[in-house]
């Protein structure tokens, strides 16, 4: 028998943002259901916190990261997904996130009579995988969070419209921290502004965009390009900033969570040179906007339409080198002015955007159908 009060969150990932992010939606949805949480990896502090707020947790295999043996990854961890909702009666599953799993999904439940809810962060590409959505959601067995009304809209549009009440929205929250007054925190503190690239340096995040744009620009600055290496190597970092007339800090691994805030709270400009293939909301986006940083950023996409439709910060012509280097010079030059200028409303951005709201969203997804 179905028991009410029990659910289960899912995600094969649980470290960095997603930890942040799961871990607060799930102590808010904790105080109404029974939550069941089942990821792959969990540190000892993180098995701690969920049996603080009474969250029961379960551990499955990592999912592999090769590309022929992934799917079946999938399939075998979903099995146990499975098995665990049974023996718990569970009245539905979560999926953290659903941007990556949608054809194992597809495989695994869409013959199982099982209500599943999911996070959907970026806009999928492939036909294959709307075609699965509409047959999940025709059932009525599936229903989608998104983060922006933009990414919504474009969903709908490719869905239909007669999927729109199947479609939940929530801008991607942001949380309060306590700056860390006492502390000296400036990685480079010259008197000259310091730009910032935070985030892996993949192919749709554009770092040789803004490597590249930097060139042209005549104001004086430091560099600051911090994430995972992925897509563009070191050495070709490395080569397109010894042709640049600046102080820099490279730092290409995975950034722990304290670093973070020293890194943010280090910038003065942060550059979001995304790519107009990058189809989802920017965690660079809200960590600018938490610190209260002047923000230059693409005009396309889920990031663009925010930027603008909330005056956030300033906007370029997205993938054009030549207006992206105006941008930052006109940045760097009016510096105090542009941050005074879009100050106040990243702020009433941050209010506006917090896990309160989210959660709201998320209780308005998971109610009995």
């Amino acid at each position: 028998m179905e028991n009410k009060n029990k659910i289960i969150f899912f995600d094969y990932l649980n470290e960095g943002h997603h930890w942040f992010y799961n871990s607060n939606i799930i102590n808010e949805i904790n105080k109404i259901y029974n939550v069941n949480y089942i990821t792959t990896e969990l540190n000892n502090s993180q098995k701690d916190y969920l049996q603080a707020i009474n969250a029961n947790y379960t551990q499955v295999k990592s999912i592999t990261n090769n590309k022929y043996k992934r799917i079946f990854s999938f399939i075998s961890v979903f099995d146990k997904v499975i098995k665990l909702y049974k023996n718990k009666c569970a009245r539905g599953i979560h999926f953290f996130t659903l941007d990556q799993i949608i054809i194992p999904l597809f495989i695994c439940f869409y013959n199982r009579n099982i209500p599943i809810t999911a996070t959907l962060h970026w806009i999928p590409n492939q036909k294959l995988k709307y075609y699965m959505i509409r047959k999940f959601m025709k059932k009525n067995t599936l229903r989608i969070l998104v983060h922006g009304e933009y990414i919504k809209k474009e969903l709908v549009d490719r869905l239909g419209s007669e999927y729109e009440n199947n479609v939940f929205v929530a801008n991607y929250p942001i949380m309060e921290f306590t700056r860390k007054e006492d502390e000296e925190i400036k990685l480079l503190n010259n008197g000259k502004l310091n730009i910032l690239y935070f985030g892996g340096t993949r192919y749709d995040k554009g770092v040789d965009i803004l490597l590249e744009s930097l060139k042209s620009v005549k104001s004086d600055f430091n560099l600051i390009v911090a994430g995972k290496e992925e897509y563009f190597k070191k050495e070709f970092i490395v080569e397109e900033i010894n042709k640049l007339n600046c102080e820099s800090i490279l730092k290409l691994e995975y950034i722990s969570d304290d670093e973070v805030y020293n890194y943010f709270e280090s910038a003065d400009i942060i550059v979001i040179p995304y790519r107009k293939i990058f189809g989802g909301q920017s965690g660079i986006l809200t960590e600018c906007i938490n610190h209260n940083k002047v923000l230059i950023a693409p005009d396309l996409g889920q990031v663009g339409w925010t930027v603008k439709q909330y005056d956030l910060g300033v906007l370029y012509e997205c993938e054009n080198i030549k207006d992206l280097s105006i941008k930052i010079d006109n940045a760097l030059s009016n510096y105090e002015n542009i941050k005074d200028r879009y100050l106040k409303n990243q702020t009433i951005y941050k209010r506006e955007s917090n896990f309160t709201t989210l959660v709201k969203s998320y209780e308005n997804m998971l109610v009995e159908r």
